[in-house]
């Protein structure tokens, strides 16, 4: 058995686990610590237990270069095409499962990405189904380990497909292990749902120094002296540097005293990780010297013909300092990238260079990556990490962070603010520019849950001399913001005021919001904004603005109560359309009116399907903020067709895509949605959870476009629960 200094307790957690899961019990252990902190030696030792006590381990793991949905599971759920001829009768419907999944992910059209399964809600219910079909198979044939590394790489399907797993297969003998990184708790809310239902959660820290010496102990056999020690203390008790430098100290190295202490014969041996690979690249040749700085300048994953441009040396040079790098043991190939074993060791290879060289090849690395058309994110952390305060950077990195945002603004408008704030802060207060991006920004924080800054903002534009185009784009958004922070009667108010010095192709669509801000407040005067918007969309005859006002019109009948009415107008909207969809089509999200109007003629399945292609289309057309907006729907949808399963996945889904995209409109909605179900289960502690964060997004992005539903829940608990 495998022996794991200073983890005795955490060893003797897991083995119990595995023992429970044995028995009959499913049990889920979840380990979380830093990188090279032991998680994967902590794995390994319950996996071993679980081989000795007769269980099949099946393993996967996340990798940030696997690009595919599922990426862990489709690994642990593999079985050798070379065995399916001897394999035995009982793996036949396993191997079927297996199959049925390639399929499943053969239906996106475009591969495996995990954007595309998450647009198509049937899809991924169908694959996690299968999952589930599947291992309940395997199940049946012995106990079974499903054990998955490194899950903050894995996509939100990933966690997903895991949270349905543990509750639909309890009482199998399964145990779940999981390994991940703590950043995965900020980026993954579907994560905190699999603590909240694991029997163990793992918080690996730093080595403690008796355990420390033990190391040392095991490693020399006696005391050590200070410089060994000094050399310890700098791998602050991480166990993967401990070992790497403990390991690298060669016995010629060593002198041992009368006391029977052992130390360094000198100071020549590094004596922190850093210097230690700095002492390995030095080994190199300098070609293939610098091919490794210029990995760990790049990122963990760089391009070889990007490296080529950003040290000037022809490709076909470098391609045979690749192999001496690869066998220095310092990067690894795939395909034409280079990355490094370990994020940790890219760190100390950037961080051993000296701080004038390595500002100095990522202002180069910015350069590189501007002539080849790279990412304006990335060209941006190479000006930053370059030093920006010099002048020449000054113009690249304002034109670059531009870019970056204009290519964030629909993907991640929250990144776009912070990009577009601070490219206005290198533009001058009288150059036009200031106030073009100062707009984007107001508009970038409506759709990204920023709505307070975004207000703040918009009124400081306004006291300023803008021209009339611009002041009218301002009150736009502003009137965005108030909406979606429930002032839907100022919010119509400023989207009239707006459309007054709007362009003509602006106007209707102006009009049209309006509309939805008096509906919305069930204003006297919600069906004059209405029919207001209607004649001005089809006096511009443009179809988008047509149909927009007609899904409002749409809105108006349904609350007189006018179903048929309201269908039909509906229907008009999207003949209006077509089908021949674009970017302009999808930001106005015709097809969540269109689904609320089918719900509301009791036409379900219908609004499911149109959910599901408004979420397609607007992760297609890069209106991904969107997505959170769907999910919301079809999450209600779920529930209300009794689908609760379905509902719970779409809900913790929505609350992850708020929170990756910034976008918090609707987010709200999945917070009841979830709080409702857990009301079913009659658990009102995770119901009073669900809404205890809830209220957290409140108050930390005073958001509250979605409150109705979320106290509607928050009654349900008081009913359920006496109060």
């Amino acid at each position: 058995m495998v022996e794991l200094i200073g983890r005795d307790v955490e060893v003797t957690s897991l083995l119990a686990l595995v023992a429970r899961a044995v028995a009959g019990t499913t049990s889920v252990a979840v380990i979380v610590g830093e990188a090279g902190i032991g998680k994967t030696s902590l794995a390994d030792r319950a996996a071993l237990e679980a081989l000795s006590l007769g269980m099949e381990v099946m393993r996967g793991e996340a990798d940030d270069l696997d690009g595919r949905a599922f990426a862990p599971l489709l690994t642990a759920f593999s079985i050798d095409p070379r065995r399916r001829a001897a394999r035995a009768s009982s793996e036949e419907r396993a191997w079927a499962q297996t199959e049925r999944l390639q399929e499943l992910l053969g239906e996106s059209g475009r591969g495996a990405s995990p954007v595309v399964v998450a647009a198509v809600p049937e899809l991924r219910h169908r694959m996690i189904d299968t999952f589930i079909d599947g291992m309940e198979e395997r199940l049946l044939q012995g106990p079974k380990m499903l054990l998955l590394e490194d899950l903050h790489w894995a996509d939100p399907s990933t966690l997903v497909a895991l949270v349905s797993v543990t509750r639909r297969l309890a009482g199998y003998p399964l145990a779940i292990v999981v390994t991940a990184r703590p950043t995965v708790r900020v980026r993954d809310p579907i994560w905190s749902k699999l603590e909240q239902i694991a029997d163990y959660v793992v918080e690996l820290g730093p080595l403690a120094d008796t355990a420390q010496k033990q190391f040392v102990q095991q490693r020399f056999g006696r005391e050590v002296g200070p410089k060994i020690t000094s050399m310890v203390q700098a791998t602050i008790g991480n166990p993967l540097l401990l070992i790497d430098l403990l390991s690298g100290i060669d016995e010629q190295l060593i002198e041992v005293n009368a006391a029977n202490v052992c130390d360094l014969r000198s100071d020549a041996l590094p004596t922190t990780m850093y210097a230690r690979v700095a002492a390995q690249v030095r080994t190199l040749s300098p070609v293939a010297g610098e091919l490794v700085r210029g990995v760990a300048i790049l990122g963990q994953r760089a391009d070889l013909d990007d490296l080529a441009a950003l040290l000037e040396t022809p490709r076909r040079r470098l391609e045979a300092a690749v192999t001496e790098a690869i066998k220095g043991g310092l990067v690894n190939a795939q395909f034409d990238h280079l990355s490094f074993s370990h994020e940790l060791i890219r760190q100390a290879v950037e961080g051993s260079m000296p701080t004038v060289v390595r500002m100095g090849m990522h202002r180069q690395a910015a350069t590189v990556l501007a002539s080849r058309s790279g990412s304006a994110s990335a060209i941006v952390r190479h000006i930053d990490l370059g030093g920006r305060g010099e002048s020449t950077d000054r113009a690249l990195l304002q034109r670059w962070l531009i870019q970056a945002g204009e290519d964030a603004f629909y993907s991640s408008p929250q990144t776009a603010f912070d990009l577009l704030r601070r490219a206005r802060e290198l533009v001058d207060e009288d150059d036009r520019m200031w106030a073009e991006l100062g707009v984007l920004q107001v508009e970038a924080a409506a759709n990204g849950g920023l709505e307070r800054d975004g207000e703040v903002l918009a009124l400081d534009l306004i006291a300023r001399s803008l021209d009339p185009e611009l002041s009218a784009r301002v009150r736009w958004w502003l009137g965005g913001t108030m909406f979606l922070t429930n002032r839907s009667t100022e919010a119509a108010a400023m989207f009239e005021l707006a459309a007054r010095g709007l362009a003509d192709c602006d106007r209707p669509i102006a009009l049209a919001h309006a509309a939805l801000a008096r509906l919305t407040s069930f204003s006297d005067d919600s069906e004059k904004a209405v029919e207001t918007a209607v004649a001005a969309s089809e006096a511009l005859g443009d179809p988008h603005a047509i149909a927009l006002a007609h899904l409002m019109r749409s809105r108006a009948r349904t609350v007189k109560l006018d179903m048929t009415g309201s269908m039909n107008s509906a229907e008009h909207a999207m003949t209006v359309l077509g089908r021949e969809f674009s970017a302009h089509t999808v930001r106005n999200q015709p097809h969540f009116f269109y689904a609320l109007a089918l719900f509301d003629a009791d036409r379900p399945e219908e609004a499911v399907a149109a959910v599901t292609l408004g979420r397609s289309l607007a992760e297609r057309y890069g209106t991904v903020w969107a997505e959170s907006l769907y999910l919301a729907a079809s999450t209600l949808l779920a529930f209300v067709g009794g689908r609760f399963d379905d509902a719970e996945a779409d809900a913790l889904a929505g609350v992850e895509s708020s929170r990756e995209t910034g976008s918090t409109p609707a987010v709200l909605w999945c917070f009841a949605s979830l709080a409702f179900q857990a009301c079913e289960r009659a658990d009102l502690v995770a119901a009073q959870a669900w809404l205890d964060e809830a209220d957290a997004v409140v108050v930390a992005r005073q958001t509250q476009s979605g409150m109705d539903l979320l106290e509607l829940a928050r009654a349900r608990v008081f009913e359920l629960s006496g109060d």
